[in-house]
């Protein structure tokens, strides 16, 4: 199966059960371009980033809860993606952010055209942080991120009754700064709390460049 390219709107597609599963959703994988690239060439979008964040949670899901699968899902607006799981048919909306600051964001675009107009060079990744200063950093981006994100207009076009997914892409300054362990205890809580105020949710989850994928609620729920 040959695929490696961004969904488009309304696309269906099909995730089968078993090992064939896990070859649809590598298919599913896209490469995310460089931040600055040379004039003609593809442009990063958002849609690169909530795809590439979309199969590492698929992965993730295929290994630890095979039973959300056979899934169909397809692009969507408000939310980004819209599924259908496992034999029973369940309705998924999935949503995708990411949780930085503009600050820290127009720091690494102006890195990247630097680069681009010059050998990249090796930068620090000594931030400054001192104490738990990159915990409470690293926190406080990560609720603003899911507080964007429990508004009803982001879920306007969720079928009614489905499970809500929020998947967070994790490109804060603090992240290679905090442990994995606390992101996962921090998202649990954090899961909870969204729970409250929208009890649809059912899946927090966090994906980064890091090989752990902390996830708060249920994969399966």
């Amino acid at each position: 199966m040959i695929f490696h390219r961004l969904l488009a709107q309304d696309e269906s597609y099909l995730i089968p059960t078993g090992p064939a599963g896990l070859v649809a959703i590598e298919a599913l994988q896209v490469a995310v371009p460089p931040r600055a690239v040379p004039d003609g060439e593809e442009q990063r979008t958002t849609s690169h980033r909530e795809q590439w964040a979309l199969v590492a949670l698929l992965k993730a899901a295929h290994a630890a809860e095979p039973s959300i699968f056979p899934m169909s899902i397809a692009r969507s607006e408000s939310p980004d993606f819209l599924a259908v799981s496992g034999a029973a048919g369940r309705a998924l909306a999935v949503e995708c952010t990411e949780a930085t600051s503009r600050e820290f964001q127009k720091e690494l675009s102006r890195q990247a055209e630097e680069d681009l107009l010059a050998p990249a060079r090796v930068r620090s990744h000594d931030d400054g942080y001192v104490g738990n200063a990159a915990e409470l950093e690293w926190v406080g981006e990560v609720r603003a991120a899911i507080e964007r994100k429990l508004k009803p207009t982001v879920w306007a076009n969720a079928p009614a009754g489905s499970a809500r997914w929020i998947l967070l892409y994790d490109g804060t300054r603090a992240a290679i700064h905090v442990e994995d362990s606390f992101k996962a205890a921090v998202l649990a809580d954090e899961f909870q709390a969204a729970h409250e105020r929208m009890p649809e949710l059912r899946l927090l989850a966090l994906v980064s460049g890091r090989s752990s994928l902390p996830i708060g609620g249920s994969l399966s729920d």
